[in-house]
């Protein structure tokens, strides 16, 4: 699920607050089954992006509409928990798709391209 880090650094400890969600994805008004994680190019914990991935368009339109406030909060809380600078946390942008949407295009790789 998601794109995967190794080692230290701001996307490995994003990644690991984005999980702790998606384990809790069940408490949101609708769920999501992944998530793709969109570092910024210069590294560090400003302007992280997130992309949640619902499993049928019509879950995307439902989640962007009832829990994508919801479920950005709770990502951004579990930053700030997990060590990032809660004003780093702030600038987090997020969006959603769907997997109907990426297989569309051809797959994961060709969507978030």
């Amino acid at each position: 699920m998601g794109r995967h880090y190794r080692g230290d650094g701001w996307c490995v400890t994003f990644q690991k607050a984005v999980e702790s969600v998606l384990s809790q994805a069940n408490t949101l008004p609708v769920s999501f089954v992944d998530f793709e994680i969109i570092p910024p190019w210069h590294g560090g914990p400003n302007g992280m992006g997130l992309w949640f991935i619902c499993d049928t368009e019509a879950n995307r339109n439902r989640f962007r509409s009832e829990a994508l406030a919801c479920a950005t909060k709770k990502v951004v809380d579990s930053m700030v928990s997990k060590g990032f600078p809660s004003n780093a946390a702030s600038t987090l942008e997020t969006n959603v798709t769907s997997l109907e949407d990426m297989e569309r295009v051809g797959n994961r790789f060709y969507y978030f391209r």
